[in-house]
């Protein structure tokens, strides 16, 4: 288990590694935050809508930045997932500083793009193929000292030259790249997310969804029809139920609180932290391996990231019971999924249900010990170390925790 985290100043710290990140979403950024934090690292997003005006800040393609986007990543008081004054109570309740407005996050550093032309940057990230670009301008431009990194948790198709530098979450992305490059998983806190409840403290025979936009809700509905006697929860955004708050004790702790986590998606996962979350918690989680087990919609059907958690002890298979992985992924693309909605197949999963949960305390071990031995945050940190340093900073050397 890693140590609790101690909340260190607001001010930069001088004569350390300085990093620009791009703000994709909470869960991306608090992995960068826990890592550079521990390494006593100045961390820094971009604050202001000078950013995009200029032509230095693109997250996603254009057509998808309208102005409420936009305002959501670069503007302070609309920023974090849009949950400003409940998230600020709800974190004071816990015990957290009411200066603390940023979610999860204190001490990541707000960068205007005019204070950003004026200090000296050591390390610049971009998270996604379109923002990599224009912080490639940024760099020449501005930084010229900066080390440009691509970070995916995605499955882009994206490919970058040889002396470019690729950190990934995304299995997919990191096989089709021939470059500098590391391979990873987005760090959680461990703290939170680990087994926190034996099978005698929680209700087994329970079912949640923490994706937003669940895709083929019937399906869900169907399975909860026919098992009247569990519950059922589908949180998030456009789901039945309330979304929840992205604090990392909101989240931890609803996932230990249910018995199995529903994980189905056709958009396939580069990282997925809903299912490493599961697995960290030891949940078996219900999902069909025909989409997340592979990048099916990209070439040469790569495993997933995920894929390495998955076995008959620590997952429910749709796809075990309507085995699909003949249809190319044309034909999948336009596959609707109703044959998982066949009578028999949602039959068999509930079967399958309901006997993980007459030995509940078994499979949960299972998925937690399927977890330690995938994941090692720690072993993971020298490679990640030495991709991101730049060179005029390597003399230090790899920075050694108690």
């Amino acid at each position: 288990m890693e140590k609790e985290l101690i909340v260190p100043s607001w001010v930069p710290k001088p004569g350390v590694v300085s990093v620009l990140v791009d703000y994709h979403h909470q869960s991306l950024l608090q992995s960068f935050y826990l890592l550079f934090q521990k390494w006593g690292w100045n961390m820094y997003i971009p604050l202001g809508r000078e950013w995009y005006e200029e032509g230095f800040w693109e997250l996603y393609h254009k057509d998808a930045l309208n102005d409420g986007v936009i305002s959501q990543y670069l503007d302070k008081n609309h920023r974090w997932g849009l949950l400003g004054q409940e998230e600020s109570k709800a974190r004071e309740h816990l015990g957290y500083p009411p200066t603390d407005a940023k979610g999860n996050f204190p001490n990541i550093l707000d960068l205007t793009f005019e204070e950003c032309k004026k200090i000296s940057l050591d390390i610049i990230i971009a998270t996604t193929p379109e923002n990599y670009r224009v912080f490639k301008r940024l760099r020449d431009e501005h930084q010229p000292h900066a080390k440009l990194i691509l970070e995916t948790g995605n499955n882009f198709p994206v490919r970058l030259e040889k002396d470019e530098n690729l950190l990934s979450s995304s299995r997919y992305t990191y096989e089709i790249n021939d470059c500098n490059k590391c391979f990873y998983h987005q760090r959680f806190d461990t703290n939170f997310f680990h087994p926190k409840y034996s099978r005698h403290h929680i209700n087994i025979k329970s079912v949640a969804n923490f994706t937003h936009w669940m895709y083929k809700p019937e399906l869900f509905e169907a399975l909860q029809e026919m098992m009247p006697d569990w519950e059922f929860k589908s949180y998030g955004s456009n789901n039945k139920d309330e979304a929840v708050y992205c604090l990392t004790e909101n989240i931890s702790e609803m996932t230990n609180q249910f018995g199995f986590i529903w994980h189905y998606k056709k958009n396939t996962d580069g990282y997925g932290h809903v299912v490493h979350n599961a697995f960290a918690c030891g949940k078996p989680v219900i999902t069909n391996t025909l989409y997340s087990s592979r990048a099916w919609n990209w070439e040469g059907n790569i495993p997933t990231t995920a894929s390495d958690l998955f076995d008959e002890n620590t997952i429910i298979d749709f796809n075990k019971y309507n085995n699909r992985m003949h249809l190319d992924k044309d034909q999948l693309a336009h596959d609707d999924d109703s044959s998982d909605l066949d009578i028999k197949v949602l039959k068999q999963i509930k079967e399958e249900l309901e006997n993980k949960a007459k030995n509940y305390q078994y499979y949960s071990d299972k998925v937690y010990e399927k977890f330690k031995s995938v994941v090692d945050f720690e072993k993971e940190e020298e490679g990640i170390y030495n991709l991101l340093i730049p060179d005029h900073k390597h003399s230090t050397g790899f920075l050694q925790h108690d």
